[in-house]
Protein backbone atom coordinates (compact mmCIF):
# COMPACT_ATOMS: atom_id res chain seq x y z
CA UNK A 1 0.00 0.00 0.00
CA UNK A 2 2.91 2.34 0.80
CA UNK A 3 4.19 1.88 -2.74
CA UNK A 4 0.87 2.97 -4.25
CA UNK A 5 0.75 6.06 -2.00
CA UNK A 6 4.34 6.97 -2.91
CA UNK A 7 3.51 6.49 -6.59
CA UNK A 8 0.47 8.73 -6.23
CA UNK A 9 2.55 11.43 -4.47
CA UNK A 10 5.29 11.25 -7.12
CA UNK A 11 2.72 11.54 -9.91
CA UNK A 12 1.15 14.56 -8.19
CA UNK A 13 4.57 16.24 -7.72
CA UNK A 14 5.54 15.59 -11.33
CA UNK A 15 2.15 16.82 -12.50
CA UNK A 16 2.43 20.03 -10.42
CA UNK A 17 5.98 20.74 -11.61
CA UNK A 18 4.99 20.11 -15.22
CA UNK A 19 1.98 22.39 -14.85
CA UNK A 20 4.15 25.24 -13.50
CA UNK A 21 6.74 24.78 -16.23
CA UNK A 22 4.11 24.50 -18.96
CA UNK A 23 2.24 27.56 -17.68
CA UNK A 24 5.45 29.60 -17.59
CA UNK A 25 6.47 28.45 -21.08
CA UNK A 26 2.99 29.04 -22.49
CA UNK A 27 2.83 32.52 -20.88
CA UNK A 28 6.19 33.45 -22.41
CA UNK A 29 5.20 32.04 -25.79
CA UNK A 30 1.87 33.86 -25.77
CA UNK A 31 3.53 37.14 -24.77
CA UNK A 32 6.08 36.78 -27.57
CA UNK A 33 3.33 35.99 -30.05
CA UNK A 34 1.34 39.02 -28.91
CA UNK A 35 4.38 41.26 -29.39
CA UNK A 36 5.01 39.83 -32.86
CA UNK A 37 1.39 40.37 -33.82
CA UNK A 38 1.49 43.94 -32.51
CA UNK A 39 4.67 44.70 -34.48
CA UNK A 40 3.17 43.17 -37.61
CA UNK A 41 0.00 45.18 -37.12
CA UNK A 42 1.95 48.41 -36.79
CA UNK A 43 4.10 47.59 -39.81
CA UNK A 44 1.01 46.84 -41.86
CA UNK A 45 -0.64 50.13 -40.82
CA UNK A 46 2.54 52.07 -41.63
CA UNK A 47 2.85 50.29 -44.96
CA UNK A 48 -0.79 50.96 -45.80
CA UNK A 49 -0.27 54.67 -45.03
CA UNK A 50 2.83 54.76 -47.22
CA UNK A 51 1.01 53.02 -50.05
CA UNK A 52 -1.87 55.48 -49.77
CA UNK A 53 0.53 58.45 -49.88
CA UNK A 54 2.46 56.94 -52.81
CA UNK A 55 -0.77 56.31 -54.70
CA UNK A 56 -1.78 59.91 -54.09
CA UNK A 57 1.62 61.16 -55.30
CA UNK A 58 1.42 58.97 -58.37
CA UNK A 59 -2.06 60.24 -59.16
CA UNK A 60 -0.92 63.84 -58.74
CA UNK A 61 2.11 63.29 -60.96
CA UNK A 62 0.05 61.59 -63.60
CA UNK A 63 -2.50 64.40 -63.44
CA UNK A 64 0.22 67.03 -63.63
CA UNK A 65 1.79 65.25 -66.58
CA UNK A 66 -1.53 65.07 -68.36
CA UNK A 67 -2.17 68.74 -67.72
CA UNK A 68 1.24 69.71 -69.05
CA UNK A 69 0.87 67.58 -72.10
CA UNK A 70 -2.49 69.16 -72.75
CA UNK A 71 -1.14 72.64 -72.14
CA UNK A 72 1.64 72.29 -74.69
CA UNK A 73 0.54 73.73 -77.92
CA UNK A 74 2.42 73.86 -81.11
CA UNK A 75 4.48 77.00 -81.19
CA UNK A 76 4.59 78.53 -84.51
CA UNK A 77 7.36 80.83 -85.54
CA UNK A 78 6.42 84.32 -84.70
CA UNK A 79 7.40 86.76 -87.23
CA UNK A 80 8.40 88.91 -84.38
CA UNK A 81 10.89 86.32 -83.24
CA UNK A 82 13.36 86.01 -85.91
CA UNK A 83 15.55 83.99 -83.63
CA UNK A 84 14.30 80.40 -82.70
CA UNK A 85 16.46 80.10 -79.62
CA UNK A 86 13.62 80.74 -77.21
CA UNK A 87 11.50 78.09 -78.83
CA UNK A 88 14.22 75.48 -78.66
CA UNK A 89 15.01 76.30 -75.08
CA UNK A 90 11.40 75.98 -74.03
CA UNK A 91 11.03 72.71 -75.88
CA UNK A 92 14.16 71.25 -74.31
CA UNK A 93 13.01 72.25 -70.84
CA UNK A 94 9.63 70.58 -71.31
CA UNK A 95 11.19 67.37 -72.60
CA UNK A 96 13.54 67.27 -69.63
CA UNK A 97 10.66 67.68 -67.16
CA UNK A 98 8.69 64.97 -68.95
CA UNK A 99 11.67 62.59 -68.73
CA UNK A 100 12.04 63.32 -64.98
CA UNK A 101 8.35 62.66 -64.44
CA UNK A 102 8.58 59.31 -66.26
CA UNK A 103 11.58 58.26 -64.16
CA UNK A 104 9.80 59.25 -60.96
CA UNK A 105 6.70 57.27 -61.98
CA UNK A 106 8.83 54.14 -62.61
CA UNK A 107 10.57 54.61 -59.27
CA UNK A 108 7.23 54.88 -57.48
CA UNK A 109 5.93 51.78 -59.28
CA UNK A 110 9.03 49.82 -58.17
CA UNK A 111 8.54 51.04 -54.59
CA UNK A 112 4.87 50.06 -54.83
CA UNK A 113 5.79 46.51 -55.95
CA UNK A 114 8.33 46.21 -53.14
CA UNK A 115 5.71 47.34 -50.63
CA UNK A 116 3.25 44.78 -52.02
CA UNK A 117 5.87 42.03 -51.56
CA UNK A 118 6.43 43.17 -47.97
CA UNK A 119 2.69 43.07 -47.37
CA UNK A 120 2.57 39.50 -48.78
CA UNK A 121 5.49 38.51 -46.54
CA UNK A 122 3.78 40.08 -43.53
CA UNK A 123 0.55 38.25 -44.33
CA UNK A 124 2.48 34.94 -44.59
CA UNK A 125 4.19 35.66 -41.26
CA UNK A 126 0.81 36.49 -39.79
CA UNK A 127 -0.57 33.13 -40.99
CA UNK A 128 2.39 31.30 -39.45
CA UNK A 129 1.81 33.16 -36.23
CA UNK A 130 -1.85 32.14 -36.27
CA UNK A 131 -0.84 28.51 -36.85
CA UNK A 132 1.66 28.69 -33.98
CA UNK A 133 -1.05 30.04 -31.72
CA UNK A 134 -3.34 27.20 -32.82
CA UNK A 135 -0.60 24.64 -32.04
CA UNK A 136 -0.02 26.22 -28.65
CA UNK A 137 -3.75 26.03 -28.00
CA UNK A 138 -3.73 22.32 -28.92
CA UNK A 139 -0.77 21.70 -26.63
CA UNK A 140 -2.55 23.43 -23.80
CA UNK A 141 -5.60 21.26 -24.50
CA UNK A 142 -3.39 18.12 -24.56
CA UNK A 143 -1.83 19.02 -21.24
CA UNK A 144 -5.27 19.52 -19.75
CA UNK A 145 -6.35 16.13 -21.14
CA UNK A 146 -3.19 14.53 -19.72
CA UNK A 147 -3.93 16.08 -16.36
CA UNK A 148 -7.48 14.72 -16.50
CA UNK A 149 -6.19 11.22 -17.43
CA UNK A 150 -3.67 11.27 -14.59
CA UNK A 151 -6.39 12.20 -12.14
CA UNK A 152 -8.55 9.34 -13.45
CA UNK A 153 -5.55 7.01 -13.08
CA UNK A 154 -5.09 8.11 -9.49
CA UNK A 155 -8.77 7.49 -8.82
CA UNK A 156 -8.52 4.02 -10.41
CA UNK A 157 -5.44 3.20 -8.32
CA UNK A 158 -7.27 4.31 -5.21
CA UNK A 159 -10.27 2.15 -6.18
CA UNK A 160 -8.02 -0.89 -6.73
CA UNK A 161 -6.30 -0.22 -3.42
CA UNK A 162 -9.65 -0.11 -1.65
CA UNK A 163 -10.73 -3.35 -3.32
CA UNK A 164 -7.46 -5.03 -2.35
CA UNK A 165 -7.85 -3.83 1.23
CA UNK A 166 -11.42 -5.12 1.24
CA UNK A 167 -10.69 -8.52 -0.37
CA UNK A 168 -7.33 -9.21 1.27
CA UNK A 169 -8.79 -10.94 4.37
CA UNK A 170 -10.97 -13.14 2.14
CA UNK A 171 -7.99 -14.04 -0.05
CA UNK A 172 -5.91 -14.85 3.02
CA UNK A 173 -8.67 -17.11 4.33
CA UNK A 174 -8.90 -18.90 0.97
CA UNK A 175 -5.11 -19.34 0.90
CA UNK A 176 -5.24 -20.81 4.39
CA UNK A 177 -7.98 -23.20 3.27
CA UNK A 178 -5.93 -24.23 0.24
CA UNK A 179 -2.83 -24.75 2.35
CA UNK A 180 -4.83 -26.88 4.76
CA UNK A 181 -6.29 -28.87 1.84
CA UNK A 182 -2.84 -29.38 0.34
CA UNK A 183 -1.55 -30.56 3.70
CA UNK A 184 -4.43 -33.05 3.95
CA UNK A 185 -3.77 -34.31 0.42
CA UNK A 186 -0.06 -34.69 1.15
CA UNK A 187 -0.88 -36.58 4.32
CA UNK A 188 -3.28 -38.84 2.42
CA UNK A 189 -0.68 -39.46 -0.29
CA UNK A 190 1.90 -40.38 2.35
CA UNK A 191 -0.52 -42.87 3.88
CA UNK A 192 -1.40 -44.28 0.44
CA UNK A 193 2.28 -44.64 -0.49
CA UNK A 194 3.07 -46.30 2.83
CA UNK A 195 0.12 -48.67 2.36
CA UNK A 196 1.22 -49.43 -1.19
CA UNK A 197 4.80 -50.11 -0.08
CA UNK A 198 3.53 -52.29 2.75
CA UNK A 199 1.29 -54.23 0.37
CA UNK A 200 4.17 -54.65 -2.06
CA UNK A 201 6.47 -55.97 0.68
CA UNK A 202 3.71 -58.25 1.93
CA UNK A 203 3.21 -59.60 -1.59
CA UNK A 204 6.94 -60.26 -1.96
CA UNK A 205 6.95 -62.08 1.38
CA UNK A 206 3.94 -64.18 0.40
CA UNK A 207 5.46 -65.00 -2.98
CA UNK A 208 8.63 -66.17 -1.24
CA UNK A 209 6.65 -68.22 1.29
CA UNK A 210 4.48 -69.63 -1.47
CA UNK A 211 7.55 -70.70 -3.42
CA UNK A 212 9.00 -72.40 -0.32
CA UNK A 213 5.76 -74.25 0.37
CA UNK A 214 5.51 -75.22 -3.28
CA UNK A 215 8.96 -76.78 -3.06
CA UNK A 216 7.95 -78.66 0.10
CA UNK A 217 4.75 -79.96 -1.52
CA UNK A 218 6.67 -81.14 -4.54
CA UNK A 219 9.20 -82.85 -2.27
CA UNK A 220 6.41 -84.55 -0.28
CA UNK A 221 4.77 -85.68 -3.50
CA UNK A 222 8.07 -87.16 -4.67
CA UNK A 223 8.60 -88.88 -1.31
CA UNK A 224 5.06 -90.24 -1.26
CA UNK A 225 5.40 -91.56 -4.78
CA UNK A 226 8.75 -93.15 -3.94
CA UNK A 227 7.40 -94.79 -0.78
CA UNK A 228 4.41 -96.16 -2.69
CA UNK A 229 6.60 -97.67 -5.36
CA UNK A 230 9.14 -98.92 -2.83
CA UNK A 231 12.05 -97.02 -4.43
CA UNK A 232 13.13 -94.36 -1.88
CA UNK A 233 16.63 -94.47 -3.26
CA UNK A 234 15.43 -92.28 -6.16
CA UNK A 235 15.50 -89.29 -3.81
CA UNK A 236 18.59 -87.28 -3.09
CA UNK A 237 19.88 -87.37 0.47
CA UNK A 238 19.08 -83.68 0.84
CA UNK A 239 15.46 -84.11 -0.23
CA UNK A 240 14.84 -87.03 2.11
CA UNK A 241 16.47 -85.31 5.04
CA UNK A 242 14.66 -82.03 4.40
CA UNK A 243 11.27 -83.67 4.06
CA UNK A 244 11.72 -86.04 7.00
CA UNK A 245 12.80 -83.14 9.24
CA UNK A 246 9.52 -81.36 8.51
CA UNK A 247 6.80 -82.00 11.06
CA UNK A 248 4.02 -80.83 8.68
CA UNK A 249 1.90 -83.26 6.77
CA UNK A 250 1.17 -82.73 3.08
CA UNK A 251 -2.40 -81.81 3.97
CA UNK A 252 -1.18 -79.09 6.36
CA UNK A 253 1.22 -77.70 3.78
CA UNK A 254 -1.53 -77.62 1.14
CA UNK A 255 -3.88 -75.86 3.54
CA UNK A 256 -1.23 -73.26 4.37
CA UNK A 257 -0.56 -72.71 0.68
CA UNK A 258 -4.26 -72.17 0.01
CA UNK A 259 -4.43 -69.68 2.87
CA UNK A 260 -1.43 -67.76 1.57
CA UNK A 261 -2.85 -67.79 -1.93
CA UNK A 262 -6.17 -66.40 -0.67
CA UNK A 263 -4.37 -63.63 1.22
CA UNK A 264 -2.30 -62.89 -1.85
CA UNK A 265 -5.41 -62.59 -4.01
CA UNK A 266 -7.04 -60.29 -1.45
CA UNK A 267 -4.06 -57.94 -1.57
CA UNK A 268 -4.04 -58.05 -5.37
CA UNK A 269 -7.78 -57.38 -5.38
CA UNK A 270 -7.23 -54.16 -3.45
CA UNK A 271 -4.83 -52.81 -6.06
CA UNK A 272 -6.31 -50.51 -8.74
CA UNK A 273 -6.95 -51.90 -12.19
CA UNK A 274 -6.26 -48.59 -13.93
CA UNK A 275 -5.27 -44.96 -13.27
CA UNK A 276 -8.53 -43.88 -11.64
CA UNK A 277 -6.60 -42.94 -8.49
CA UNK A 278 -4.04 -40.19 -7.86
CA UNK A 279 -1.38 -39.21 -10.38
CA UNK A 280 2.14 -40.60 -10.17
CA UNK A 281 3.80 -44.00 -10.22
CA UNK A 282 1.17 -46.62 -9.25
CA UNK A 283 1.19 -50.40 -8.69
CA UNK A 284 -1.82 -51.94 -10.45
CA UNK A 285 -3.48 -55.33 -10.10
CA UNK A 286 -1.40 -56.77 -12.95
CA UNK A 287 1.59 -56.59 -10.62
CA UNK A 288 3.26 -53.86 -12.71
CA UNK A 289 4.11 -50.26 -11.88
CA UNK A 290 2.70 -47.72 -14.34
CA UNK A 291 2.80 -43.94 -14.64
CA UNK A 292 -0.57 -42.15 -14.25
CA UNK A 293 -1.29 -38.49 -15.06
CA UNK A 294 -3.85 -36.12 -13.55
CA UNK A 295 -6.40 -36.95 -16.28
CA UNK A 296 -6.24 -40.69 -15.38
CA UNK A 297 -4.25 -41.65 -18.48
CA UNK A 298 -1.91 -44.63 -18.04
CA UNK A 299 1.35 -44.53 -20.03
CA UNK A 300 1.88 -47.76 -21.99
CA UNK A 301 4.70 -46.59 -24.31
CA UNK A 302 7.29 -43.81 -24.28
CA UNK A 303 10.18 -42.83 -26.57
CA UNK A 304 12.25 -39.69 -26.10
CA UNK A 305 16.02 -40.34 -25.93
CA UNK A 306 16.79 -43.72 -27.53
CA UNK A 307 18.43 -45.19 -24.39
CA UNK A 308 16.10 -48.24 -24.28
CA UNK A 309 16.53 -50.93 -26.95
CA UNK A 310 13.22 -51.64 -28.75
CA UNK A 311 14.53 -54.14 -31.33
CA UNK A 312 13.54 -57.11 -29.13
CA UNK A 313 11.91 -60.55 -29.48
CA UNK A 314 8.31 -61.71 -29.17
CA UNK A 315 8.56 -62.83 -25.53
CA UNK A 316 10.15 -59.54 -24.44
CA UNK A 317 7.39 -57.53 -26.10
CA UNK A 318 4.86 -59.83 -24.44
CA UNK A 319 6.17 -59.23 -20.90
CA UNK A 320 7.23 -55.59 -21.41
CA UNK A 321 10.51 -53.77 -20.84
CA UNK A 322 11.97 -50.45 -19.72
CA UNK A 323 10.87 -48.29 -16.78
CA UNK A 324 7.58 -46.31 -16.61
CA UNK A 325 9.32 -43.01 -15.92
CA UNK A 326 11.83 -43.42 -18.79
CA UNK A 327 11.51 -45.23 -22.14
CA UNK A 328 8.97 -47.99 -21.74
CA UNK A 329 6.72 -50.68 -23.24
CA UNK A 330 4.11 -52.00 -20.81
CA UNK A 331 3.86 -55.42 -22.53
CA UNK A 332 1.40 -57.02 -24.94
CA UNK A 333 0.04 -59.42 -22.31
CA UNK A 334 -0.68 -56.50 -19.99
CA UNK A 335 -2.39 -54.64 -22.86
CA UNK A 336 -4.56 -57.67 -23.50
CA UNK A 337 -5.61 -57.94 -19.85
CA UNK A 338 -6.16 -54.18 -19.47
CA UNK A 339 -8.33 -53.86 -22.58
CA UNK A 340 -10.09 -57.24 -22.51
CA UNK A 341 -12.30 -56.58 -19.47
CA UNK A 342 -12.77 -52.77 -19.71
CA UNK A 343 -13.74 -50.26 -22.37
CA UNK A 344 -10.48 -48.44 -23.00
CA UNK A 345 -9.55 -45.39 -25.09
CA UNK A 346 -6.12 -44.83 -26.65
CA UNK A 347 -4.32 -41.49 -26.95
CA UNK A 348 -1.07 -41.12 -28.92
CA UNK A 349 0.94 -37.93 -28.46
CA UNK A 350 4.13 -37.14 -30.37
CA UNK A 351 6.39 -34.26 -31.41
CA UNK A 352 8.01 -34.07 -34.82
CA UNK A 353 11.62 -33.06 -35.49
CA UNK A 354 10.46 -29.42 -35.86
CA UNK A 355 9.00 -29.44 -32.29
CA UNK A 356 5.41 -29.35 -33.51
CA UNK A 357 2.98 -31.35 -31.34
CA UNK A 358 0.48 -33.88 -32.73
CA UNK A 359 -2.06 -36.22 -31.22
CA UNK A 360 -4.43 -38.99 -32.27
CA UNK A 361 -7.13 -40.30 -29.94
CA UNK A 362 -9.26 -43.43 -30.41
CA UNK A 363 -12.45 -44.06 -28.43
CA UNK A 364 -12.05 -47.85 -28.65
CA UNK A 365 -8.83 -49.80 -28.17
CA UNK A 366 -8.37 -53.53 -27.57
CA UNK A 367 -5.51 -56.02 -27.93
CA UNK A 368 -6.38 -59.70 -28.32
CA UNK A 369 -4.68 -62.69 -26.68
CA UNK A 370 -1.28 -64.19 -27.46
CA UNK A 371 -2.99 -67.06 -29.29
CA UNK A 372 -4.52 -64.50 -31.68
CA UNK A 373 -1.20 -62.67 -32.10
CA UNK A 374 -2.11 -59.68 -29.89
CA UNK A 375 -4.31 -58.36 -32.70
CA UNK A 376 -5.07 -54.60 -32.70
CA UNK A 377 -8.64 -53.24 -32.77
CA UNK A 378 -9.23 -49.45 -32.72
CA UNK A 379 -11.97 -47.01 -33.72
CA UNK A 380 -13.48 -43.56 -33.16
CA UNK A 381 -10.53 -41.39 -34.24
CA UNK A 382 -10.22 -37.67 -33.48
CA UNK A 383 -7.13 -35.45 -33.37
CA UNK A 384 -4.80 -33.42 -35.62
CA UNK A 385 -2.38 -36.13 -36.77
CA UNK A 386 -4.80 -37.90 -39.18
CA UNK A 387 -6.05 -41.49 -38.76
CA UNK A 388 -2.85 -43.32 -39.71
CA UNK A 389 -3.48 -46.20 -37.28
CA UNK A 390 -6.49 -47.24 -39.33
CA UNK A 391 -4.05 -48.77 -41.86
CA UNK A 392 -2.97 -51.20 -39.11
CA UNK A 393 -6.37 -51.90 -37.58
CA UNK A 394 -6.96 -55.65 -37.30
CA UNK A 395 -3.26 -56.53 -37.67
CA UNK A 396 -1.33 -58.96 -35.48
CA UNK A 397 1.80 -57.83 -33.66
CA UNK A 398 5.15 -58.43 -35.39
CA UNK A 399 8.68 -58.67 -33.98
CA UNK A 400 12.11 -59.56 -35.35
CA UNK A 401 11.43 -63.26 -34.65
CA UNK A 402 7.74 -63.35 -35.62
CA UNK A 403 6.61 -61.80 -38.93
CA UNK A 404 2.82 -61.19 -39.06
CA UNK A 405 2.71 -58.21 -41.45
CA UNK A 406 1.37 -58.01 -45.03
CA UNK A 407 4.68 -56.93 -46.56
CA UNK A 408 6.95 -59.25 -48.52
CA UNK A 409 9.72 -58.37 -46.05
CA UNK A 410 9.83 -58.41 -42.25
CA UNK A 411 8.96 -54.81 -41.29
CA UNK A 412 9.92 -55.34 -37.64
CA UNK A 413 13.35 -56.59 -38.64
CA UNK A 414 13.93 -53.90 -41.27
CA UNK A 415 12.90 -51.00 -39.01
CA UNK A 416 14.20 -52.52 -35.75
CA UNK A 417 11.10 -52.53 -33.54
CA UNK A 418 7.93 -54.49 -32.86
CA UNK A 419 4.56 -53.09 -34.03
CA UNK A 420 1.17 -53.93 -35.56
CA UNK A 421 2.56 -53.66 -39.08
CA UNK A 422 0.42 -54.05 -42.18
CA UNK A 423 2.90 -52.50 -44.56
CA UNK A 424 6.01 -50.97 -43.12
CA UNK A 425 5.66 -47.20 -43.33
CA UNK A 426 2.28 -46.02 -42.08
CA UNK A 427 2.96 -45.88 -38.33
CA UNK A 428 5.99 -47.10 -36.42
CA UNK A 429 6.69 -45.64 -32.97
CA UNK A 430 8.87 -48.53 -31.74
CA UNK A 431 11.51 -48.46 -34.49
CA UNK A 432 15.11 -47.36 -34.35
CA UNK A 433 15.32 -44.00 -32.58
CA UNK A 434 16.22 -40.96 -34.74
CA UNK A 435 15.72 -43.08 -37.85
CA UNK A 436 12.62 -45.28 -37.88
CA UNK A 437 9.92 -43.38 -35.94
CA UNK A 438 7.27 -42.33 -38.46
CA UNK A 439 3.62 -41.31 -38.78
CA UNK A 440 1.83 -41.04 -42.12
CA UNK A 441 -0.30 -37.88 -42.42
CA UNK A 442 -3.03 -39.05 -44.77
CA UNK A 443 -4.56 -35.57 -45.22
CA UNK A 444 -1.25 -34.14 -46.47
CA UNK A 445 -0.05 -37.40 -48.07
CA UNK A 446 3.33 -37.10 -46.36
CA UNK A 447 5.29 -38.75 -43.54
CA UNK A 448 6.00 -37.04 -40.23
CA UNK A 449 9.45 -37.70 -38.73
CA UNK A 450 8.75 -38.39 -35.05
CA UNK A 451 11.21 -37.11 -32.41
CA UNK A 452 9.38 -38.34 -29.28
CA UNK A 453 6.17 -40.25 -28.57
CA UNK A 454 3.90 -41.39 -25.79
CA UNK A 455 0.95 -43.83 -25.87
CA UNK A 456 -1.64 -43.72 -23.08
CA UNK A 457 -4.89 -45.51 -22.24
CA UNK A 458 -7.79 -44.91 -19.84
CA UNK A 459 -11.39 -45.98 -19.34
CA UNK A 460 -13.65 -44.64 -22.04
CA UNK A 461 -15.18 -41.26 -21.11
CA UNK A 462 -17.88 -41.10 -23.77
Amino acid sequence: MTTIQELRQEIQDINFSKQLLDKQNYANDLEAVRKDVEVLRRDMETTKAEITKINQDVQMLVQDKDERENSIEPILPDPRYRNGKLFLKTKHHLEKEQHALNHKVKTLQSINEEILQRISHLESSNQNTVKSMANITKQVSGVEHLHSSMMELLESIETVENKVDYNLPTIQREISKLEFGVAQINSTLIVVNETRDSDANYMKSMVSTLATLQEKVEANNILTQALRTGHPTGLSPFSVQDIQSSSMSPEDILQQMNSIHDSFMQVVGKLPEDCSGPAGLQLISLGRSVLCDSNHWMTIQRRYNGMQEFNLHWDEYATGFGAPDTEFWVGNEALHKLTNHANMSLRIEFDDIYSKSWYAEYDTFTVSSAEDGYRLNIGGYHGNASDAMSYQNGMKFSTIDRDNDLSNSNCASNYEGGWWFSHCLHVNLNGKFNLGLTWFHADKNEWIAVASSQMKIRRRQR
